[in-house]
């Protein structure tokens, strides 16, 4: 149960910050591929800052381990398949006890993780609507 809940909860942050990395992309050809050199001057010095940022590759860094995609989500479903199957070969009573008391306290921290992230997106989402 609380395996699945902790796949979907990265599926969906990993998916957001994907949705994040398009809509950037989606900004810069836009920018790019529209009128550009028939507006003002001064228009056309913001659509040059668009333009030169967006050639530098976005991405969102979480907690500073990995970028949040679908690609940064599927590399760690990898390893946390091999972290399983890994977990399953060990024939030892005494490597399985250390995997389940560091096991628990891998599940502790993530779900530390995982509120304080929570926490922090309400926080900033407040902040944002009450701005507007």
């Amino acid at each position: 149960m609380f395996m699945s809940v902790s796949i979907i909860y990265m599926f969906l942050a990993n998916y957001m910050g994907q949705i994040i990395i398009d809509h950037n992309n989606h900004v810069f050809l836009t920018a790019y591929n529209g009128y550009w050199y028939v507006v003002p001057l001064h228009v056309q010095k913001l659509i040059l800052f668009l333009l030169q940022r967006g050639t530098k590759t976005f991405k969102i860094v979480i907690g500073g381990l990995f970028v949040g995609s679908l690609e940064g989500f599927a590399t760690v479903k990898h390893l946390l398949a091999q972290l399983q199957n890994v977990y399953n070969k060990l024939q030892d009573e005494y490597e399985n006890d250390i995997m389940e008391k560091y096991g628990y306290t891998g599940k502790c921290y993530t779900a530390a993780l995982i509120s304080k992230t929570i926490f922090y997106f309400w926080m900033y989402a407040f902040d944002y609507v009450s701005s507007c």
